[in-house]
């Protein structure tokens, strides 16, 4: 046991074993940032230890408002720190992820010119004058073009086109009408452009191919057709089968690519999950212990808890990976031709970043197979996989790789058609294909070489760190993603790490009856438990020597199960027997008399699964609270009388009911999403080509109105399965606030308020929809409580308000209900007072509306009989609309009508059959 005097305070820093095989038993001090001002009343309900009990009957466990600062008073602390790189390192690149996942799983359809029947005859005659396109300007890159066959279809000459090095195939069609050049069409085609619309279908690795439509225009001149990609998509083709397509007016989606997509998402968010509680936690560890971290730190610190493999992975499990990213790499190739302007630089430099992933991959696999002696693989890895050259190579490849492109496209690999049918399109493709990735690769490596050479030349004046063993990279072995040049000294000819440097590698020292070990946070596949310190290597002088894994367990005590029963909480905390330096938010009152504290929940849910929370923090004997902070959050099929009866499991748990239900609502979502990106993309082209302006509130409107969850015409049968998805939603959202500390709370209070209007407007909805309410009496509830004027002003106040009232409303004699939860049920109970949280939030919210309404009406249009007089439009709508626009109606001469610019935003037009002059 090691201890040390702060202030007066014993401090325990490490509670080692006995015997020399024993696991190293470890105590860490881990203290908390902000909790949300919530009051947690729990019961004593049993205790499993031999350990001296806190002798108390209830412990309550609430927060102090206020912002966390540093001790330093910085408001940059380390976890900050480290979140901030988390987001940037991992949060945007899985949300330009997700974006093309959805791009490409989305069912598409083709344009009708472009489809011919199956079983209409192929023509060759005189090729070149029926199809004389020779080459198309895509993305900024020149793609050579070859006409196989062409189609008399009825709307005219329809031509098959390939191009052979990438196995793309598709047809297009040529207008016969001069018109207005496409934007990058030289000024030389100004007057010789004709209408231009193609598909192409690009053959996968797997047996799928992802799918591009689109437009443009072509000039006579040149034989060259100057694009945009309009529609993307995949479809499950490829091969001769790809070859011989003659394209569908029906949807067409790959199921392929959705179910490895799904994955691929679904692992990638998991490892950011796991980076992001190894970032809190170490982040918190530091702050508590006055540790800063400086930019560098941080993002060697996010980049090795973001590694794909997990430390002791098999090969054949960094195969599966290695087809993932192929995969990831393939959508990139892929992207580039569909991405035109900055988007075209981003999926560049996402490739290279792909590419950099799959090198460290495999060279992951070669150490792990020791081809390689310890110093030739120190050698290459210091070289070439350096977090000082990581970005350089990927940014010169971004830079350089347009122009490479359209020079290999005119290269001879555009005359080797006949190879391609030889050995196949899909296997000459691969070739051509791995032709790119391994210029790339050779740019990246080319970049870094120099780079690393010249940074340790004048870093440490000695080319000796690049080939110099260290017995701390000898220790960790291929557990290290990549090196830190910087964080070498070269002194007296030997190799050195700084202390900054196993910092930011996160390498901790332990103590074990004299002996010390370095100590290591291992990465598991899925899950970041609290005991994951393993010792790696024994420390004597200036030298690690390797031994073999011994995992750091914690220390025992008291083991309590607590209940708070109107939210149908349940879980087991744990209170150490030592005096530790108390958690920041703790009052100077405790300041000595405060213990390690960890706990457990599971939050009852409506669906049978509750919500988990791991939480950490310090218990202050004199006031009986625990101050904590949420550490890990995760669900569990679990609910009932089971909760309550849970003692806790070592293993993994997951919730199948959670999973499900959350990914139909996530995909639902992203599809209504989609659609409306869809929409605002037509409606803006159409305004822009009539040269018609959108405001900011017109275009919110529409936006608005495009995001609406039921489609037109919904019955209620549906929306009453989206009720129950919302409803899951809010459930998430209380949870959640418990979860969230500082601003992030309120964005979940805002966040709740938001699903909450949209749970209102849904049943105000299915009320319209059973017209149970007359025309006048609807128009005037809809105008009062649904309006665009007063959407955000409710979520607003309501923010504003609920931590406030949940705290009260936590601290009423609903704290002394638990007599009544057992009669009735923990789950029905909760249900209740859920429902009077959510009930009292719906209040706030309609009352501010309501009010916010009135003066606005007034002060609009100086009458409140905009609220309740008829609109022809309002009635023809009826249900189709979503919510109203006050500011947009025109009270004259006591008839209510819409402006013209109100109509525009509602996205309405007007209409006219010709051959009847009928509007």
């Amino acid at each position: 046991m090691v201890r040390m005097e702060e202030d007066g305070v014993e401090r325990v820093q490490l509670i080692l074993g006995t015997h020399p095989s024993a696991p190293l038993a470890l105590t860490v001090s881990v203290y908390l940032t902000i909790c949300p001002q919530t009051q947690l009343v729990f019961e004593r309900l049993s205790i499993h230890s031999h350990l001296a009990a806190v002798n108390e009957n209830n412990l309550q466990a609430y927060s102090v408002d206020g912002p966390t600062i540093a001790g330093n008073g910085s408001w940059i602390t380390a976890q900050r720190m480290l979140l901030g790189v988390w987001l940037v390192m991992g949060v945007l690149p899985l949300t330009l992820q997700l974006r093309s996942y959805l791009q490409f799983v989305t069912p598409h359809k083709m344009s009708e010119v472009l489809v011919v029947p199956p079983d209409l005859q192929r023509e060759t005659a005189n090729l070149t004058e029926h199809c004389p396109v020779t080459a198309f300007v895509l993305a900024g890159v020149w793609w050579n073009f070859e006409t196989t066959h062409y189609y008399k279809a009825d709307q005219g000459i329809v031509c098959h086109a390939v191009v052979p090095q990438y196995n793309l195939h598709g047809n297009y069609f040529i207008g016969n009408i001069k018109t207005k050049a496409y934007q990058t069409t030289p000024s030389s085609c100004a007057n010789d452009s004709f209408p231009f619309e193609q598909y192409l279908y690009h053959g996968s690795i797997g047996y799928y191919s992802y799918y591009e439509g689109e437009v443009g225009t072509y000039c006579a001149k040149d034989n060259t057709a100057y694009i945009v990609v309009e529609v993307l998509g995949t479809y499950d083709i490829n091969g001769v089968f790809l070859a011989d397509g003659t394209g569908t007016t029906e949807s067409r989606m790959s199921w392929w690519y959705s179910i490895v997509g799904a994955i691929w998402l679904v692992y990638r968010a998991l490892m950011i999950r796991r980076s992001y509680v190894s970032c809190r936690r170490y982040g918190r560890r530091c702050d508590e212990l006055g540790e800063k971290l400086d930019h560098q730190e941080a993002m060697v610190f996010v980049q090795e808890s973001m590694r794909l493999s997990a430390h002791g992975a098999r090969n054949y499990q960094r195969a599966a990976l290695l087809y993932l990213i192929v995969e990831g790499i393939m959508t990139d190739l892929f992207l580039i031709i569909a991405n035109d302007g900055w988007a075209t630089r981003v999926q560049y430099a996402s490739m290279g970043y792909n590419l950099s992933g799959l090198m460290l991959l495999l060279f992951e696999m070669v150490e792990s197979m020791r081809w390689f002696s310890d110093k030739w693989r120190l050698r290459v890895k210091r070289v070439f996989l350096s977090y000082e050259t990581a970005l350089v190579g990927e940014f010169v490849s971004a830079l350089a790789f347009q122009t490479f492109l359209s020079g290999l496209n005119g290269s001879d690999l555009k005359r080797l058609k006949p190879t391609a049918l030889a050995v196949s399109y899909y296997f000459w493709s691969l070739i051509c294909h791995g032709i790119v990735v391994v210029v790339v690769v050779l740019i990246i490596l080319s970049v870094r070489v120099p780079w690393a050479l010249l940074y340790v030349w004048f870093k440490h004046h000695s080319f000796a760190v690049l080939s110099e063993p260290c017995c701390i990279d000898t220790t960790l072995g291929v557990r290290s993603r990549i090196m830190l040049l910087g964080g070498y000294r070269w002194e007296d000819g030997k190799l050195f790490y700084k202390t900054a440097a196993l910092k930011a590698f996160g390498l901790l020292k332990m103590e074990e009856d004299g002996a010390e070990y370095l100590v290591l946070h291992k990465l598991y596949w899925l899950t970041v438990p609290r005991d994951n310190l393993i010792g790696v290597g024994i420390i004597t002088g200036h030298r690690v020597e390797p031994c073999n894994e011994r995992p750091c367990t914690a220390d025992q005590g008291i083991v309590c199960h607590a209940v708070v029963p109107q939210y149908n909480l349940h879980g087991n905390y744990f209170i150490g027997n030592i005096k530790t330096k108390a958690y920041q938010t703790t009052p100077s009152s405790c300041a000595n008399d405060s213990f390690p504290f960890e706990q457990y929940l599971y939050h009852g849910s409506i669906g049978y699964y509750s919500y988990y929370e791991g939480e950490v923090g310090t218990y202050c004997i004199q006031d009986n609270t625990a101050y904590i902070v949420v550490d890990v959050m995760g669900t569990f099929d679990i609910n009932g009388s089971f909760l309550a009866k849970d003692t806790g499991s070592y293993k993994l748990r997951l919730s199948y009911w959670y999973s499900i239900v959350g990914v139909v609502w996530l995909v639902y979502r992203a599809l209504v999403i989609r659609r409306s990106y869809a929409l605002c993309r037509q409606y803006g082209r159409r305004c822009d080509e009539l040269g018609e302006k959108l405001q900011q509130q017109q275009a919110m409107v529409f936006v608005q109105e495009s995001l609406r969850l039921s489609a037109h015409g919904a019955t209620n049968y549906q929306r009453t399965a989206l009720l129950y998805l919302i409803v899951e939603g809010i459930m998430t959202d209380l949870f959640l606030i418990i979860a969230s500390d500082g601003w992030t709370t309120r964005v979940k209070y805002a966040s709740m308020g938001y699903n909450l209007s949209g749970l209102m407007l849904l049943l105000f909805e299915m009320l319209e929809s059973t017209r149970f309410l007359k025309e006048m009496w609807r128009l005037r509830i809809k105008r009062t409580f649904f309006n665009y004027e007063t959407a955000l002003v409710g979520e607003l106040i309501s923010a504003l308000a609920f931590q406030r009232f949940l705290s009260s409303l936590n601290g009423s004699d609903l704290k002394q209900s638990k007599q009544t939860a057992i009669a009735m049920s923990y789950y029905l109970w909760s249900l209740i007072c859920h429902g009077i949280v959510v009930l009292v939030v719906i209040l706030i919210i309609s009352c501010v509306r309501a009010l916010v309404a009135l003066m606005y009406v007034w002060f609009k249009h100086h009458s409140l009989l905009v609220l309740s007089e008829p609109c022809c439009i309002d009635t023809a709508l009826g249900v189709r609309s979503r919510v109203m626009l006050l500011g947009g109606y025109q009270l004259e001469d006591g008839i209510l009508s819409y402006k013209p610019p109100t109509l525009k935003a509602l996205g309405m037009l007007k209409w006219r059959r010709r051959e009847s002059n009928i509007w």
